[in-house]
């Protein structure tokens, strides 16, 4: 029994278990379904299952190793000391009353409970995904502190997911109609000459490339956090420079090509967090300008491209005369989604529509005798004015039109297209500021620990998240730095006088 025992205890320590979870990792970025219908079932359910397959593998490990420890109690064996994060027992408290605001949401929410729980087909980011984001921060943040070593295994695994995103995105640049799913290179012709060119799989033109995501957007924050996320690992000797500059230079072309304006400050913002972050150090200093080197010789590249009329391969910016008239074309109307999303707030500040609540506040708060109109139903060639509002859910609303009809109208979007409008009308004012504590606290953790410096990658989700929004295809990329700097926690009386990149190679 002793043998067997010691047995199970060494094959946890393996290799191979970093392995296993640097697969799961780089499958819960870039997994596909290929003969999926619609959008969620292709690039949102597979990510979210092999999420869930990382959720479980850690509690696994975690409770095998409970019981490994009791079994050796009970035998009065020596067992290896475990010590809980300071800050986890906080970290449960608040996660627990974020997924609570949710459920009251839900109930108190004028939408079916279904429905304001529930979350849309492609954004995947409801009660239930968000209960597993809690579930993998508070339990990676226990397995690293037993099992550090397995940290590798995960950075790698999002730094290969990384690499294969920004490789279909290199492909997609050079062919908008290769999505990689069962239908791809078949576009949909409408009789409609104005309908902008679609593949079969609903991809619009002007949203490729989207790598192995379903828009580019999706695919641009994990090119920028990648980036940030290379660079930080070179500084922290995580990574060796003859592999970390290769990738660096590379995640900087996929932000440059996926042509996402939001995506390329939120990458500005990270290099900028980290320069001064490691600006007292000197080896590193040199580092993270270094890092500049190549984005400002990319920059003075494109800049004589386009001097000498060379065509760009990216969206370029609205024409000087467009934005001077209209200023809200830079930011893609955004503003127009800010203030619905306001509006929402407005109506039910305390606790919010329910997950995704842009899209379920939408028939209600709106006066569709304006600009709203075109989402109504459209009867011989005129909308169908709203007289009655019967429901709402993530594509549709019900509503009886002025001729006593039954009608279905179109929702605008699911998002408000900023982080922080988009929980507040979601979840309310109460979730928000319970979700503001939670990022504190994991944020506060992270800073004054061993895993410093990985809250560039929030910075990076953050800035980000100013014009975009969660989704369950990347967000818990975020969510695993936090519980990395969750895991490493010191407190801070108890920070050695040594120098500061001393630490830099703990877990490497």
């Amino acid at each position: 029994m002793r043998g067997r025992l010691n047995s199970l205890r060494r094959s946890l320590d393996l290799a191979d278990l970093g392995f296993v979870y640097g697969l799961l990792c780089a499958l819960s970025l870039v997994l596909i379904n290929p003969w999926g219908t619609p959008r969620g079932e292709i690039w949102t359910d597979p990510k979210v299952y092999a999420f869930i397959a990382l959720t479980l593998l850690t509690w696994g490990v975690l409770l095998v190793q409970l019981g490994l420890a009791t079994f050796r109690r009970l035998r009065r064996q020596p067992a290896p000391p475990f010590r809980v994060p300071a800050s986890w027992g906080w970290a449960v408290l608040l996660w627990g009353a974020f997924l609570a605001s949710g459920l009251l949401t839900a109930y108190y929410s004028p939408i079916k409970a279904r429905e304001a729980l529930m979350a849309n087909n492609e954004m995947g980011d409801g009660w239930l995904y968000w209960a597993w984001v809690a579930a993998f921060t508070l339990g990676n943040a226990l397995l690293l502190r037993r099992f550090p070593q397995l940290f590798r295994g995960q950075l790698y695994g999002f730094l290969s997911a990384s690499v294969l995103m920004g490789m279909a995105v290199v492909v997609q640049t050079i062919d908008w109609r290769l999505d990689f799913t069962a239908t791809m290179g078949q576009e949909f012709r409408t009789p409609n000459p104005r309908t902008p060119n679609q593949l079969r799989s609903i991809i619009y033109e002007g949203q490729m490339p989207i790598g192995l995501a379903s828009h580019r957007g999706h695919a641009a924050f994990v090119m920028a956090a990648a980036a940030v996320l290379t660079l930080l690992s070179l500084l922290r000797g995580w990574l060796r420079g003859r592999a970390a500059w290769p990738l660096y230079v590379f995640f900087l072309l996929g932000v440059y090509l996926t042509s996402t304006r939001g995506a390329q400050l939120a990458f500005g913002a990270g290099m900028i967090y980290l320069l001064v972050r490691f600006w007292r150090v000197g080896g590193a200093r040199r580092t993270v300008l270094l890092a500049f080197v190549p984005l400002a010789l990319g920059v003075a590249g494109l800049v004589g491209a386009l001097a000498v009329g060379v065509p760009s391969v990216t969206r370029s910016l609205p024409p000087i005369g467009k934005l001077l008239k209209n200023p809200d074309a830079f930011l893609s109307m955004r503003p127009g989604y800010w203030h619905i999303a306001v509006s929402g707030v407005r109506e039910r500040p305390l606790l919010g529509w329910g997950y995704n609540g842009f899209g379920l506040a939408f028939a209600y708060v709106n006066d569709f005798q304006n600009r709203f109109a075109t989402y109504l139903a459209w009867n011989e060639g005129e909308p169908v004015p709203l007289k009655t509002l019967l429901g709402a859910d993530h594509y549709v609303f019900r509503y009886v039109g002025e001729d006593d009809t039954l009608y279905r109208g179109r929702v605008m979007s699911n998002k408000a297209h900023n982080l922080f409008l988009d929980t507040a009308v979601s979840v309310g004012l109460l979730g928000l500021g319970v979700y503001l504590l939670l990022l504190g606290v994991f944020l506060t953790a992270t800073v004054r620990g061993e895993g410093w410096g990985l809250e560039a990658v929030l910075v990076v989700y953050l800035v980000y998240g100013l014009t975009w929004f969660e989704s369950a295809q990347f967000s818990h990329l975020a969510w695993w730095g936090l519980s990395v700097g969750l895991a490493w926690q010191r407190l801070p009386q108890a920070l050695p006088q040594r120098h500061p990149l001393e630490h830099a190679t703990v877990n490497g």
